[in-house]
């Protein structure tokens, strides 16, 4: 299978990439030995990558820091010590990278999460902003605790009094539930669920969401990205004969 294939298993399941997504690094005219599944191209991920014997990335996260939509600038930044190390990477190992970021959030990641959550819905994945799910009423707290348990976390981060009941559930992808992608969020609190769940977000959607009396947990943006990722691995194990996934553990824990 050549590299340059691989935008046809997008397209033949019926995602579309936006802006910013497909190849973005290496020769796109290879053969395919095997494909790594990642969060994004850190040296512990390009490494692991290697080890797999995988010539092809596909990768959720932009890998340059700074990123783009935050201003970074690869012609910028390309001699940054974080960015020049996966550069240098890449180049030696021969490794072409492919961004798949919007494209698979509904299809993969929503999907993914719902599954492993137990939280059931209609088969239909419509719009970020559209959908509100129905559980069995439980506390705020036990819903943290099931959580955890389903998708094998050790910790989540919860605003809200562990005892209040919730019912109506909102599911924001990844990082949208951080300070700079506030229209998802917003969209869902005008519909006033119960609770927001999500990977990743930061202090001011926590402050909103207490003064709105809307609970929140957040799971973390590689956590909640890795269910999608691992099933998006596994049809690319089956379309090309050879795909892993790499699991890149959240880069913090709780200190108490």
């Amino acid at each position: 299978m050549k590299m340059n294939e691989l935008t046809s298993f997008f397209t033949d399941k019926g995602m579309k990439l936006t802006d910013g997504e497909g190849f973005c690094f290496g020769d796109t005219n290879r053969e395919i030995t095997k494909i790594a599944v990642c969060f994004t191209a850190t040296l512990q991920a390009i490494e692991c990558a290697v080890a797999e014997g995988c010539n092809l990335m596909v990768i959720h996260e932009r890998m340059f820091f700074p990123t783009s939509y935050s201003g970074g600038l690869l012609e910028k930044h390309l001699s940054e010590k974080i960015n020049y190390p996966r550069v240098c990477a890449l180049i030696k190992h021969g490794i072409t990278v492919f961004i798949a970021n919007k494209s698979i959030e509904m299809p993969y990641q929503r999907k993914a999460f719902l599954e492993a959550a137990g939280i059931s819905f209609d088969g239909k994945l419509v719009a970020v902003e559209e959908q509100l799910y129905t559980i069995p009423e439980v506390s705020l707290g036990e819903l943290a605790d099931r959580l955890m348990e389903s998708l094998s976390i050790d910790e989540v981060l919860v605003t809200g009094h562990a005892d209040r009941k919730v019912s109506t559930v909102a599911v924001l992808n990844g990082g949208e539930g951080i300070t700079r992608q506030p229209q998802g969020m917003t969209k869902y609190t005008r519909q006033h669920p119960d609770v927001l769940i999500c990977g990743e977000t930061d202090e001011y959607p926590k402050w909103a969401a207490q003064e709105l009396g809307i609970g929140m947990i957040a799971l973390g943006h590689t956590n909640f990205d890795g269910i999608g990722l691992q099933m998006l691995a596994s049809d690319l194990d089956e379309w090309n004969h050879g795909a892993v996934f790499i699991d890149e553990p959240r880069p913090w824990r709780v200190f108490a």
